[in-house]
């Protein structure tokens, strides 16, 4: 039988259950609640609750909830709640009682929610958009996932940065891997659009890398790197960077960490930032965000909240940035001296 933790926070109670998923929030949801009190099982009675399933605590997840819990608006409903639960303590008979969606986040969270058998409807978050065709044999999510919120940006949003700080390059240079040559159709299209010609190769393994890069970085104005799991190993990443540097081809990463190591610019979101869109899709009046239809007709969402990061060092090095940083959309507060 499910024993939780009740949260009261922000008018709404919050329940986790008490275990190892208690840890999972505590660093985030905690810093806003007066007490936490565990409780005798929970009974749903008619209550629209929301179950968030999560793999394991990290300082990731930790803000996702963060940003989930104070973006939280479930309209008129009374009595809507939040309930956290680990996917090895997700004991569907208890958990799922009341329950009317499901926020299932990361990969093998959506892996373990997707394999009870029958339930609310399924909103997976934070996973890549490479992954989603990878999610069931047959490349397609299935009737209950509703909607997806992927970590990534929208192809158009990173070719728009680009355009941005380099309004003279003609010739963008990109990576593809096993995932996204998938995109490349869709990644030439909306190049077109923004006076770009792709200079792509295709790499299967990080080791085509050294055969690979030397031609795209000797034709190409500026770098784009797109999230592929065959290029993030550590070693191929400082591999990138140190060739693109040496030949003085800007590039143009997915996330702060890039920026930090050596890349002029990236566009991204914060953890945080994609908790609160997820937590605002579960208050609007249809309970979910309506997303981009995909061809196996899941919800695609792209992130609502988004910031941009330039490395000032590389661009008085390489001195060829002439435009500036467009705005971005910073949830709260300033941005940074390098952020916008």
């Amino acid at each position: 039988m499910a024993v939780f933790v009740v949260i009261r926070a922000f008018g709404y109670t919050l329940l986790v259950r008490c275990c190892r998923a208690v840890s999972l929030i505590g660093g985030a949801v905690c810093l806003f609640v007066a007490g936490v009190v565990c409780s005798e099982p929970v009974t749903e009675g008619e209550t629209r609750d929301t179950l968030v399933v999560l793999k394991q605590e990290s300082e990731t997840h930790s803000e996702f909830m963060k940003g989930l819990s104070t973006c939280y608006l479930p309209g008129q409903e009374a009595g809507a709640r939040l309930r956290v639960a680990g996917i090895g303590e997700l004991e569907p008979e208890d958990d799922l009682r009341g329950v009317h969606s499901i926020v299932a986040v990361g990969v093998e969270a959506t892996q373990s929610v997707m394999a009870i058998k029958a339930g609310p409807p399924i909103i997976s978050a934070m996973i890549p958009r490479v992954t989603i065709q990878h999610l069931s044999p047959v490349g397609r999510l299935g009737p209950r996932i509703h909607s997806v919120f992927v970590l990534d940006q929208p192809l158009s949003r990173h070719l728009s940065l680009v355009r941005s700080l380099l309004p003279d390059a003609k010739n963008l240079g990109v990576i593809l891997g096993p995932n996204t040559g998938l995109y490349e159709a869709e990644l030439n299209r909306e190049a077109s659009l923004r006076g770009f010609s792709i200079q792509s190769g295709l790499v299967t393994t990080r080791q085509d890398l050294p055969d690979v890069l030397p031609g795209i970085l000797a034709s190409s104005d500026a770098l784009l790197l797109l999230y592929d799991p065959v290029l993030t190993a550590p070693s191929g990443i400082r591999f990138v960077l140190y060739s693109a540097y040496q030949k003085r081809v800007p590039v143009f990463g997915y996330s702060e960490g890039y920026v930090k190591a050596g890349a002029l610019a990236a566009v991204y979101s914060m953890a945080t930032e994609l908790g609160c869109q997820v937590g605002e899709s579960l208050g609007q009046s249809t309970g979910f965000a309506q997303g981009t239809t995909t061809d196996g007709g899941i919800k695609v969402n792209y992130p609502g909240f988004f910031r941009y990061k330039m490395n000032h060092s590389v661009a008085r090095s390489l001195s060829r940035v002439t435009g500036k940083l467009p705005d971005g959309q910073p949830m709260t507060g300033e941005p940074g001296s390098e952020s916008r």
